[in-house]
């Protein structure tokens, strides 16, 4: 159910002709929400519409036929399964997991907090330039030792999608980016957000939401 969707030409009666028709819009809007869902919701939804598409197609004689990504309009993906297909995968912050990020000695790290409205926040994930591995670290009544020697290292370059001060993470913050400002607004202004322009610095073109 991961492929989109397309309706195939039959030879059918000219009284089938409508129904052929409203077939393929849905498979059309199916096509929109499996390639370029706005949220998981979305791309639940349209495989349940697919589903109800193979049977409204069983009983009515049309063809309905899986399509590959190069005769699609534009297959997309989100950044978590980018990052997969990539080889990064989560890793509980352990002492062991900690001692192998400052072995690799990295430059650059990114930091994305959940729940910032609780100081410390509620999660805190971490991805580096030298290493496939996102340390999900998860604070207790402070960021620990480890998070909060690597937020204050000098010579790390923190990358924050936001103001960085808005991540609430109840200690010192040296060397830090807030890339969201540093790539600027979007066309007439708008607000842009991480899945699009992480996708336009790495591929050209933004991720799908996840």
């Amino acid at each position: 159910m991961d492929r989109p969707l397309a309706t195939a030409r039959g030879r059918k009666p000219q009284h089938q002709k409508k129904q052929r028709q409203k077939l393929k819009s849905a498979a059309s809007a199916a096509n929109r929400l499996v390639t370029k869902p706005q949220s998981r919701k979305d791309r639940k939804t349209a495989l349940a519409a697919a589903a109800r598409l193979f049977e409204l197609a069983e009983r009515n004689g049309t063809k309905i036929e899986f399509v590959g990504a190069e005769e699609s309009d534009g297959e997309d993906i989100g950044m978590e399964e980018a990052m997969a297909e990539s080889g990064y995968r989560a890793r509980d912050a352990s002492p062991d997991a900690w001692a192998a990020l400052w072995r690799s000695k990295p430059a650059v790290v990114a930091i994305d907090a959940e729940g910032t409205h609780l100081e410390p926040p509620l999660l805190v994930q971490v991805a580096s330039d030298a290493s496939k591995d996102v340390l999900i670290v998860q604070p207790s009544d402070s960021v620990g030792p480890d998070l909060a020697r690597l937020l204050g290292d000098d010579a790390i370059k923190k990358c924050f999608f936001g103001a960085p001060k808005n991540e609430r993470l109840g200690c010192t913050l040296r060397n830090v980016v807030d890339v969201q400002r540093a790539a600027g607004p979007g066309e007439g202004g708008r607000s842009r957000g991480l899945a699009e322009v992480c996708g336009e610095l790495v591929r050209g073109t933004p991720y799908a939401k996840d």
